[in-house]
């Protein structure tokens, strides 16, 4: 909402800038000119959400057979044992580890 906001003024600066231009001459045109480089210059991408993306992330692919099998992952305070259920020929595992927790989203059994 703030970045509309302001984006809104900015253009609405900038049409008062070139609408009034003609009368000022070459003055107007300099200042039209102005206002548009310093409304692109002032600008800045909102970077929020690209700031809580993980510094890395890891992906491990294995061929397990259906059923029930359990998962050790080493996580900085020690490891970790889950247990998984694989059914049907394919199976997504999703295992998140955030701090020293660890985290599992599998989906239901098929």
């Amino acid at each position: 909402l703030r970045s509309s906001m302001r984006a809104i003024a900015k253009g609405a600066v900038q049409k008062q800038m070139q609408d009034n231009s003609s009368s000022l001459g070459m003055l107007g045109i300099l200042l039209s000119a102005a206002s548009s480089v310093t409304a692109v210059v002032t600008e800045q991408a909102d970077e929020r959400t690209w700031r809580t993306l993980p510094a890395f992330y890891s992906i491990g692919r294995s061929v397990l057979a259906p059923g029930a099998h359990t998962v050790a992952i080493d996580t900085p305070s020690g490891r970790v044992v889950k247990n998984i259920n694989v059914s049907g020929s394919h199976a997504v595992v999703v295992l998140r580890l955030m701090g020293n927790s660890l985290y599992l989203a599998q989906p239901p059994a098929q």
